[in-house]
């Protein structure tokens, strides 16, 4: 209300001041017809009046002035007044002051508009520094005199002679003022966000008046004649243009200025805001993706503050007002304790890191904790700093490992195998206990030379030839071989495969006993060969479990997949003689429970428990993730063995899943289809409604398709469909969402993109789509352009309609607006 009061009341007095220019001008008019020299002693007491006003308002009003330019200017004008004066007294014709030649009133002029010109050059050069009134009016002040001194004193060159006209000195003078002036044009067009625009026109037309009058003092010949007159007129405009601005504008606008200097400051300050709620969401989101929290307490009030990642880890909505007891009630009854000894002892200077259990929503946390303490010179803690770290996937890794190794165990132990390590350096042996087992020796009397020398004698050869290469050359083995065993001489059939780790030097590998697979091998034989051609001839891969789960037979897809996807074929030999259900036991994360299901489900068609066993799982292969289905049946006869097979479905669960995308893609243009972009779009808006951040949408129609279908046929308007497309795709981020929403109607959604970013990207897709060239099956190519559509989240409890809503009614508007542009949506 204050500012438009202002804004009318300075139209009000602006119009005054435009009436009484008018009524000058005709009063000189009129003076004219009567004497030139009443004419100019008129025009320079009007200009010096204003001059005079001009210096006594800037005077009364400084205080106010908050624009150093206006208080400059102001300042000078007392003194350009004083030397108009001089100027006007000594006029040709005046002849109050005897022994007055021409050059005088010229001189006296030159110094006057020298003086203007370098006020408005200094106060642009000053408009962003301070300026006191008093120094500038002296400053000026001292140039007049000095100026008025030189008049007086003769010292200056002859300006005008009568009978022959301006002097070269005079022209070249006036040349030099008007090129300071056009100086001071070009200061104060950089500086014009310093003034308001009416202010900044007035200035600029004063200044443009200004030059224009030395253009007429460089021309005339006589002090009469009617570009002399034309000149006066152009300085008295000149000059109530400089009063407009000062006065007028200048003075009765303080509040004005000082309401856009307060605007500019709450500007910078919502800037430095928004950059601190960005750096706080990334701090948060750094947290959120390491799991990471942290917290303050202030030991004299015991208050604790949560960063957003530690009431996630406790449970609590982001806001509460969290207490030392209430974090009391999350600790694990068991831990409760042992975390209070810990803190103790920190408060009296020992190191706070702790593992411990918390318990939420009724089930079992498990967290680290870390602090350190600011203490008082007198060893009273005063605060703490710390984070807590969210390590419970941690904990079931490590009980995972620890399941896995007893797994491991009993693997070892059901299918009569173990590992060894031999180190070099030491010349040690270590060994699991499925491997003691086998050398009959209890583990702990394992030693390097019983070791060697359970060979039979026939093998040792073959042995250390083997060894020789490994740790020479880094040669892996795998070897069959007998041995004795140490606690009852029996003979038994071993497999080994051993690895040598270069930098450790440590030999690892593992043993395994052979002996009833060499047996049920022997007595398999003369079936095997038949079996096997039935086997091979099955494109599934298939295997032969005797009753332990033993792998008795493969076939040849069986064995081809493991050349093809196992990382050491060779070692392994298809796993003929491992034990089926050992391996799927002792399988590790992923895939540990698919495996136990299957080799649950394998041990109760072997117990007859089940006539039949299948389930369909997945596995990751060194290419790809492939699908399989595993059956289990008895095998024909009496041997009670099963037969296990694994048929590939890769194939069919990539059609599936080509069927889902074809669900969710439209195939034309290669983009998201209406109902996918819905959901993704929907999502992208959840996201920036919780954690802040810019969104945008467009809204995008192609100008005229449907003329282009009916005139070149919808094969055509396909091919413009799909470069489109293409096109939508190599102009816009990963991160963008784009859709074909209609016909000839796509949509997109730009996160943390702002209204100005949006309409950029949006004015860049114009552009390229116009400069696209969009090829026929025939004839030239054609051009086609976009309108489109523009909206931003502003309205946090907008909907994705809502949003759609307003880019299509920007988008219409675009299209009522001739098409081929882009239009942002406004309430």
């Amino acid at each position: 209300m204050s500012q438009g009061t202002t804004q009318g009341g300075t139209k009000d007095s602006n119009v005054g001041v435009w009436l009484f220019l008018v009524g000058i001008s005709v009063l000189l008019g009129l003076s004219r017809t009567i004497h030139y020299l009443l004419f100019h002693t008129l025009a320079e007491l009007f200009a010096v009046t204003v001059s005079f006003s001009i210096f006594a308002l800037t005077w009364t009003s400084q205080k106010y002035l908050k624009n150093s330019y206006l208080t400059i200017l102001g300042a000078a004008y007392g003194t350009i007044g004083v030397i108009d004066v001089f100027h006007t007294l000594t006029f040709k014709g005046m002849n109050l002051i005897p022994a007055v030649t021409t050059n005088y009133p010229t001189q006296f002029w030159l110094a006057a508009r020298a003086l203007e010109a370098i006020a408005l050059v200094v106060a642009a050069l000053f408009i962003r520094r301070a300026a006191r009134f008093s120094v500038a009016s002296w400053v000026f002040a001292a140039l007049g005199m000095a100026s008025c001194l030189a008049v007086w004193s003769g010292v200056l060159p002859d300006t005008f002679l009568d009978g022959i006209g301006l002097t070269p000195f005079k022209i070249g003078s006036e040349y030099s003022i008007v090129g300071i002036l056009l100086i001071a044009l070009v200061l104060l067009w950089r500086a014009r966000k310093e003034f308001a625009h009416d202010v900044y026109w007035l200035v600029s037309g004063s200044l443009l008046l200004a030059i224009a009058t030395e253009i007429c003092f460089i021309h005339y010949v006589s002090f009469y004649d009617y570009i002399n007159e034309l000149g006066h007129y152009f300085r008295l405009y000149s000059v109530v243009l400089a009063f407009l601005a000062i006065v007028v504008t200048g003075i009765r606008r303080p509040s004005e200025i000082l309401y856009r200097q307060v605007v500019e400051k709450e500007q910078q300050l919502k800037v430095i805001n928004e950059r601190l709620e960005k750096s706080e969401d990334s701090l948060n989101q750094a947290q959120a993706v390491a799991g990471v929290g942290s917290w303050q307490i202030d030991m004299a009030s015991k208050t604790l503050s949560w960063s957003d990642e530690t009431f996630r880890i406790f449970g609590l909505a982001a806001g509460t007002r969290p207490t030392v007891d209430t974090l009391a009630t999350f600790i694990h009854p068991d831990d409760r304790e042992r975390v209070s000894t810990a803190w103790k002892a920190a408060l009296g200077g020992a190191t706070f890191d702790l593992e411990h259990r918390i318990v939420v929503a009724k089930q079992t946390k498990w967290i680290r904790e870390r602090a350190e303490f600011q203490f008082a010179p007198d060893g009273r803690a005063l605060a703490a700093v710390g984070s807590v770290q969210d390590i419970t996937d941690r904990k079931q890794a490590e009980d995972a490992i620890r399941i896995s190794e007893a797994r491991l165990r009993r693997a070892e132990l059901a299918s009569r195998s173990g590992n060894w390590e031999i180190h070099l350096d030491s010349q040690s042996i270590v060994c699991s206990d499925g491997a003691a087992k086998l050398y009959g020796i209890e583990k702990h009397e394992v030693d390097l030379a019983t070791v060697q020398n359970m060979p039979l004698p026939e093998y040792r050869s073959a042995l250390d030839t083997a060894l020789s290469n490994l740790v020479e050359n880094n040669e892996p083995y795998d070897l069959e071989f007998k041995i004795t065993t140490a606690d009852s001489g029996e003979i038994r059939d071993i497999h080994s495969i051993a690895e040598f780790d270069t930098e450790r030097r440590v030999l690892f590998g593992v043993i395994q006993d052979i002996t009833e697979r060499k047996a049920a091998l022997q007595a398999l034989h003369n079936s095997e060969m038949f079996a096997k051609s039935t086997l091979d001839a099955v494109p599934e891969s298939i295997c032969v479990l005797d009753r332990t789960g033993t792998i008795v037979a493969v076939n040849k897809a069986w064995r081809d997949f493991c050349m093809q996807n196992h990382p050491a074929p060779e070692q392994v030999g298809g796993f003929i003689g491992f034990n089926y259900l050992a391996i799927c036991n002792s399988a590790i994360m992923p895939g540990a429970d698919e495996a136990k299901s299957i080799a649950d489900g394998i041990l109760k068609v072997i117990n007859n428990e089940l006539d039949a066993f299948a389930v369909e799982y997945s596995c990751a292969g060194p290419a790809e993730r492939r699908w399989f289905i595993a059956r289990a049946t008895h095998f024909h006869g009496d041997s009670g063995n099963v037969l296990v097979a694994h048929e590939d479905i890769t194939e069919r669960k990539k059609a599936e899943q080509r069927l889902e995308t074809l669900a969710q893609i439209d195939v034309l243009t290669g983009l998201a289809n209406r109902r996918h972009f819905m959901t993704l779009a929907e999502q992208e808006l959840s996201r920036a409604q919780r954690y802040g951040g810019a969104l945008s949408l467009l809204m995008v129609d192609i100008d005229h398709f449907k003329s282009i279908n009916d005139t070149y046929g919808h094969h055509t308007g396909d091919l413009v469909l799909q470069k489109l497309g293409a096109l939508f795709q190599e102009a816009l981020r990963d991160i963008d969402i784009f859709g074909r929403v209609g016909g000839e109607e796509f949509a997109g959604v730009l996160p943390q993109t702002s209204a100005e970013q949006a309409l950029d990207v949006a004015e860049r897709l114009r552009q390229i789509v116009e400069r696209a060239e969009f090829t026929r099956a025939h004839g030239l190519p054609l051009h086609i352009t976009l309108s489109i559509g523009v909206t931003t989240l502003t309205d946090r409890s907008s909907n994705i309609d809502t949003l759609l809503g307003q880019a299509d009614s920007a988008l219409y508007r675009a299209k009522s607006g001739g098409r081929n542009q882009v239009r942002v949506f406004s309430h």
